[in-house]
């Protein structure tokens, strides 16, 4: 399977079971950060980003596309 087929698992099914959906839990997120939606996916990829800059794991990978597909749809894309 690839990382955005994996991406994809975990955007649309069992996280997003356990947690809600994910814009309600950023816009949440950015409420208690005093900032904004963007500033927290950035704040998330870069997390992913500096992991895997230490230490390659295909998890950082699904997780910064998982994101990235995310932010997409907040900014109103397909």
């Amino acid at each position: 399977m690839s990382a955005i087929e994996d991406a994809k698992k975990l955007v649309y099914g069992e996280r997003a079971k356990s947690y809600g959906p994910f814009e309600q839990n950023v816009v949440l997120a950015a409420q208690i950060a005093g900032t904004t939606i963007d500033s927290v996916l950035l704040t998330l990829i870069g997390i992913k980003l500096a992991r895997e800059k230490c230490k390659h794991k295909r998890d950082n990978l699904v997780d910064i596309i998982g994101y990235v597909e995310l932010w997409d749809q907040i900014k109103g894309g397909i």
